[in-house]
């Protein structure tokens, strides 16, 4: 099954830039999601798992070296974060 995250971090650090383009960065060793990174948040499309594997991975890691807070909102309803949400 076909998911969509938007995912929004902030990391507590004076150094807050750098952590946030690292998080982008990871993005990178996950061939199998497709992203798109905007000024306020990244979405990311992928099989379910591949998602959930990502953001375990990589929260995990986030949290294990510095205080974060993450937003995530979780979709079914479209795979393509580059196609509009249809209107009902």
């Amino acid at each position: 099954m076909k998911i969509s995250v938007d995912v929004s971090y902030y990391p507590f650090s004076d150094d807050a830039i750098n952590k946030v383009e690292q998080f982008l960065n990871s993005l990178q060793k996950y061939s199998n999601l497709n992203f798109k990174i905007n000024f306020m948040s990244t979405q990311i499309t992928g099989e379910f798992d591949d998602v959930f594997n990502f953001l375990k991975n990589e929260i995990y890691s986030s949290f294990e070296n510095y205080k974060s807070f993450f937003v995530i909102k979780i979709t079914n309803a479209y795979e393509n974060p580059e196609e509009e949400l249809r209107k009902y």
